[in-house]
């Protein structure tokens, strides 16, 4: 029982000498300016994939016969039966 404890103070002590010498906490907590932004551009809705282009690589552009991608209950659903993706159809930036 006393190496359990030892053990649980020896974690909690490194623990805290992680979380201490991490200097983006540090750094996260003293920086509290926040820039000026625009109106958040919503991609998805949770409704429909309307914003968003399919690519599969052997059907091509907005081609999905076989339903890879899905959405049911404002999830998105991938089938993994064939490579693709889905992309932005308009631009978009973080600046």
């Amino acid at each position: 029982m006393k190496q359990k404890s030892s053990l649980v103070v020896l974690m909690a002590s490194i623990a805290s000498m992680v979380a201490t010498a991490c200097p983006w906490t540090v750094a996260a907590a003293e920086n509290s300016y926040v820039p000026a932004h625009s109106n958040a551009i919503i991609l998805f809705d949770g409704k429909d994939l309307r914003n968003f282009d399919s690519l599969l690589k052997t059907k091509g552009l907005n081609s999905d016969p076989d339903h890879v991608f899905t959405l049911e209950d404002g999830v998105i659903h991938i089938s993994g039966s064939e490579f693709g993706y889905l992309i932005t159809k308009g631009r978009t930036s973080d600046l």
